[in-house]
């Protein structure tokens, strides 16, 4: 997250993947990984895979600027938002 809400895109890309490497079911390192590649504008497969694996809803992070990003970035990968994910990030 911190790599990511610095838009150290390349590092937060690097790190998710050697994370998910050692602890592939971790969601939160999936989310920030599909984020990275959304970013670099290669998000739409990584984010279509992750949606379809039906995993539970991204919790953004509570910074209103990262929330407000995190869910935009979201939200241009494909990803719709639940009523209770919105209010969660406001």
């Amino acid at each position: 997250m911190i790599l990511w809400g610095n838009k150290r895109f390349q590092e937060a890309l690097d790190e998710t993947d050697e994370c998910l490497r050692k602890a592939p079911q971790l969601c939160a390192a999936e989310v920030y990984r599909t984020l990275a590649l959304v970013a670099n504008s290669r998000g739409q497969d990584s984010a279509k895979q992750y949606l379809s694996r039906g995993a539970g809803p991204p919790i953004p992070p509570q910074n209103l600027e990262f929330a407000s990003r995190f869910l935009a970035d979201l939200k241009s990968a494909g990803w719709r938002p639940s009523v209770a994910t919105e209010r969660a990030a406001g």
